[in-house]
């Protein structure tokens, strides 16, 4: 498994930097040195857009989840001890007024990072599924997954600049022949590639960290019956049903579990759109693991 994750990574940023050292070669065959600041440019756009996402997501996410500190002791001590088992800072712990059971990590470091939990997370599982939601999350942290994440999803973004701009450069004449739309549509279709290379990358690491997880309680079944009830949940009904808030859509790619599998929606066909693996694919692999 941590091959594959290894592989997963060198793979989407090798992409990044190959399509960057591409787009400069392009410029200096072409331009020589005068295409050489334009590409700075870009480089450098990509590279603020980055930073910025890393640096100001902590309190974003805070917001929009409206996510508050744990008062509850006995979370906050179960927190801790898995951090300490998993061997990363004790981090701050959130309680999100959310019915449907989910849970993920964020923050900027290992040392700064925290895990957010939903009401319905700790009011639908028991306290070995609880442990092991907690110890999927603090895997993540342990692995800097938010970091890697961070900047893996300038990965499209990049493409899309490079494709553009190094088709104009090569077409020579922008006014010619269609080169614009033609340079655009390249672009997009390079954009949509390397969203699907993030993706994976996104899939590899939840696997990586159900395995951590597993090892850390040494009890996979904990973690498999939380993953299928949190995949199975249906919100209550009512007369009036609740629309999601802009937070459970934004942050679904933070979660345990995609919200979105929960709805029956998570086919195989489609397994290549989304951040996170099929449940059965994830409980398969945690059945697999031996002690």
């Amino acid at each position: 498994m941590k091959a594959k994750l290894l592989w997963a990574m060198m793979v989407t940023f090798l992409v990044m930097g190959g399509f960057l050292a591409a787009v400069f070669w392009v410029a200096l065959s072409i331009f020589g040195v005068t295409g050489t600041p334009m590409l700075m440019g870009i480089v450098g756009f990509v590279a603020v857009m980055v930073l910025i996402q890393w640096a100001i997501s902590p309190a974003l996410i805070k917001r929009m989840s409206r996510a508050k500190k744990c008062q509850n002791q006995d979370i906050i001590q179960m927190v801790h001890e898995i951090a300490e088992k998993t061997g990363i800072p004790k981090p701050e712990v959130y309680i999100i007024p959310n019915e449907s059971p989910n849970a993920f990590a964020f923050g900027r470091t290992q040392k700064t990072s925290s895990i957010a939990l939903h009401t319905g997370l700790i009011n639908q599982l028991n306290e070995e599924e609880l442990e092991g939601v907690i110890a999927h999350e603090a895997a993540h942290i342990k692995h800097r997954d938010v970091t890697v994440m961070t900047i893996a999803s300038a990965l499209p973004m990049i493409l899309f600049y490079a494709v553009f701009f190094g088709s104009m450069m090569a077409g020579g004449n922008r006014n010619r022949g269609g080169g614009f739309f033609g340079a655009w549509i390249g672009a997009m279709v390079a954009q949509f590639v390397g969203s699907l290379v993030v993706l994976y990358l996104s899939r590899v690491r939840e696997y990586y960290a159900d395995t951590k997880s597993a090892y850390v309680t040494k009890n996979p079944a904990g973690l498999i019956n939380a993953l299928q009830k949190i995949t199975s949940y249906q919100p209550r009904p009512t007369r009036f049903r609740r629309r999601p808030t802009q937070a459970d859509t934004t942050l679904k790619n933070l979660y345990i579990a995609e919200p979105m599998m929960a709805a029956g929606r998570g086919k195989r066909a489609t397994e290549i759109f989304m951040s996170h693996p099929l449940t059965e694919k994830r409980v398969k692999n945690l059945e697999e693991i031996e002690f």
